[in-house]
């Protein structure tokens, strides 16, 4: 009896998730993670072809509007995955 309040003072409990935890959270965050960083990187590549096409201001205008909605749902997607990492990691 001893022993079995000793592990539980030292942090030996037993989790609801058996053996594995959340680990499994940290691949698929990691994968979420890269297709949001891909994500921002085409954010990057389609701004610079935009620039290098030299279009007035409104066009322009309209073109980085629909850019900020992408690059904000891609730095979204990459705040979720890397969420889940941290998540796994830490409870896993």
């Amino acid at each position: 009896m001893l022993a079995c309040v000793a592990n539980s003072m030292i942090g030996g409990r037993r989790n609801n998730w058996g053996a594995m935890g959340m680990s499994f959270l940290i691949w698929p965050g990691a994968a979420l993670s890269l297709v949001g960083l891909i994500g921002l990187i085409w954010c990057i590549i389609l701004a610079g072809k935009a620039r290098k096409a030299q279009l007035d201001s409104t066009e322009m205008t309209a073109r980085l509007q629909k850019l900020v909605a992408l690059n904000m749902g891609a730095l979204g997607l990459s705040t979720i995955g890397l969420m889940m990492v941290v998540i796994g990691i830490l409870l896993g």
